[in-house]
């Protein structure tokens, strides 16, 4: 059965077309119809172009945006309509880390209380058992201790992306989506975190929704791939068979322009997680 089941998903948000601040604002569709599943344990890629709809569509799944039409539903749960209340309880199993952890971490907290944040808000621990977990989720992502006590300002970008791939893991959901997570590091840090984040995919048995416009990456760290153009979704299927034998013309012309090396799947292997 699958964890999350995907169909017809719709988001239409108002704006300017134009981009312009002026003149009437008008609805303008984002996602135009979704459909795909995913099982537990399976990771899936999205790719496509800026602005095909990538973010929006997991701010869509993850309730942060209002779907338009459509159905979401996880664990065999229809979600598309919870009331707040009733999603404040599926935010332990489903969550998402954001592109900039700058702007997703509070620069007035210590990183400890960072982390302990949503075991406050769904958890009814100790503090001795609050600051134990903190460690734990600390060793989690291979990160010093002593950093519970440090600012967000005091860490270098790789620290603060496994800050928030941290923070996600506190309530040991079942569904991770990683939103462009590496895209503002360098080759090597890029590298450690896609590491790390796919050992503890492996490890703690989650299924991962990564969305990037890399394809090398998604190649290497995904079992299967969805490609969106302007917000259809135009390919999707198991990576090896997407990226060797495309399609879609627009997939064919992703793949020719991001020239794609032979690359081993396996190359994340040897990458070390540590800081």
């Amino acid at each position: 059965m699958a964890l999350l089941e995907v169909q017809g998903l719709k988001l239409a948000l108002r704006g300017h077309s134009s981009g312009l601040r002026f003149g009437r604002a008008r609805r303008i569709e984002i996602l135009k119809g979704i459909d795909f599943t995913l099982d537990a344990g399976e990771s899936l890629g999205i790719v496509g172009e800026s602005g095909s709809g990538k973010t929006s569509l997991g701010r869509t799944i993850i309730r942060l945006h209002e779907p338009s039409a459509g159905s979401v539903r996880f664990a065999d749960r229809e979600i598309t309509h919870l009331n707040a209340s009733a999603l404040r309880g599926l935010r332990k199993d489903m969550q998402m880390i954001f592109q900039d952890p700058m702007s997703s971490l509070n620069p007035r907290r210590r990183i400890g209380p960072i982390l302990a944040q949503p075991l406050h808000a769904f958890d009814r621990r100790t503090k001795a058992e609050t600051v134990q977990r903190v460690a734990q989720l600390l060793d989690l992502v291979a990160l010093p201790r002593s950093f519970a006590a440090r600012y967000p300002h005091e860490l270098s970008g790789g620290q603060r992306q496994r800050v928030g791939i941290a923070r996600a893991l506190a309530l040991e959901p079942k569904l991770v989506i990683a939103d462009e997570i590496v895209s503002g590091l360098d080759v090597s840090t890029q590298a450690q975190i896609l590491a790390l984040l796919r050992s503890l995919k492996e490890r703690l048995g989650l299924a991962l929704i990564f969305i990037s416009h890399d394809l090398s990456v998604v190649r290497v760290l995904c079992d299967r791939v969805l490609v969106l153009l302007a917000g259809e979704v135009v390919e999707q299927g198991p990576c090896e068979e997407v990226f060797r034998k495309p399609r879609h013309p627009y997939t064919r012309e992703l793949l020719e322009a991001i020239p794609l090396p032979d690359v081993d799947p396996d190359w994340l292997d040897a990458v070390a997680v540590d800081p």
